[in-house]
């Protein structure tokens, strides 16, 4: 089974997943493509932030097998509680898009994310 990791907000900790379901949902959502979603980085409005955020806790909490009540609205307030929480959604959602190979090197980023995550046991 996938780990997934751990986001703190006002001294809780939620789980947060992005798998190859969780990117889906997100491009379901926003009525994008992949290819599309590579040059939305500079033109994101509220609204898929706050999905893109969403969406990777829906499937943290699928993940630790815990229901998820979260609201759109209650993300938004979450944000604001907490606004490097957008930045490190966005660092996992880019390690969980699917790269190319790279000819036997190492994948995906080797260094530790910078804001407050805890990758579940």
């Amino acid at each position: 089974m996938n780990k997934f990791y751990e986001v703190e907000v006002s001294g809780v900790k939620h789980p947060i997943y992005y798998g190859i379901t969780a990117l889906d949902e997100f491009l379901t959502i926003q009525n994008i493509t992949l290819r599309q979603l590579s040059t939305l980085t500079d033109n994101m409005s509220f609204s898929m932030i706050i999905n893109l955020v969403m969406v990777g806790l829906k499937h943290g909490y699928r993940m630790a097998g815990k229901d998820f009540t979260i609201s759109y609205e209650e993300v938004g307030d979450m944000m604001d509680e907490n606004p490097d929480l957008f930045k490190t959604c966005m660092d996992l959602f880019s390690k969980a898009m699917p790269k190319p190979e790279n000819n036997g090197q190492e994948k995906g980023n080797s260094k530790a994310l910078r804001t407050k995550t805890q990758r579940s046991q």
